[in-house]
């Protein structure tokens, strides 16, 4: 969302996802000792204090020169460093990732039609797995359930919907796939710890 990072470690596959258009993104890239602390190892996504927001667009000043200078080296060592500290509460807004060629088509799959009713058969029938075999090894890969993981991945596609600056609860709940605004609002609590009308409010300030 607007004004938050994201920490992903450099041995992860991962991607992004916005509703927004247009998208204005600063990526800074690490080395990371092999004793580091466990933090640089995990997913870590949080809203931006304002101090790492100004240190991040700072280094947007510098002369892109290939050869390292030691001020501006320094500089990047102190926001590595402070990150662990100003990531007070790490919000869930990532998905894990299968590596199961067929759970992968199966997740790319979801990614595309979340907002549509979850059909067992069609899945099963779409990974070429029988049910059983599916959630077992679903939740073999990834720790959880196919359709806790489409729980999750409804609500952070709320998420988009809300940082685009749509603020309309009900209207953001059918365009991700609920039929019952209440269900939305509490699977939004559950995951994101807060209610989706106040989350709204944490995005304009």
């Amino acid at each position: 969302p607007p004004q938050h990072v994201a920490w992903a470690p450099a041995t992860l596959k991962h991607k992004t996802t916005s509703q927004a258009d247009p998208i204005f993104f600063i990526s800074l890239y690490f080395t990371i000792a092999a004793n580091a602390p466990a933090f640089y190892r995990e997913v870590n996504v949080f809203r931006t204090p304002a101090v790492l927001k100004e240190m991040i667009l700072y280094t947007g000043k510098w002369s892109n020169l290939m050869a390292e200078e030691p001020a501006e080296a320094a500089f990047l060592q102190a926001i590595l460093d402070c990150l662990p500290d100003l990531c007070k509460e790490s919000l869930p807004l990532s998905l894990p990732v299968p590596e199961h060629p067929r759970l992968v088509t199966l997740v790319d799959w979801l990614s595309e039609h979340y907002d549509e009713p979850f059909d067992l058969k069609q899945v099963t029938a779409l990974t070429l797995m029988a049910s059983r075999t599916l959630e077992r090894t679903f939740k073999k890969e990834t720790g959880i359930s196919v359709t806790s993981y489409l729980k999750i991945l409804r609500i952070l596609k709320s998420v988009e919907w809300f940082s685009t600056g749509e603020n309309n609860v009900n209207a953001v709940a059918y365009k991700v796939g609920y039929s019952s605004v209440p269900t939305f609002s509490n699977n939004f609590q559950a995951i994101m710890g807060i209610r989706p009308q106040e989350f709204c409010k944490t995005l304009n300030t």
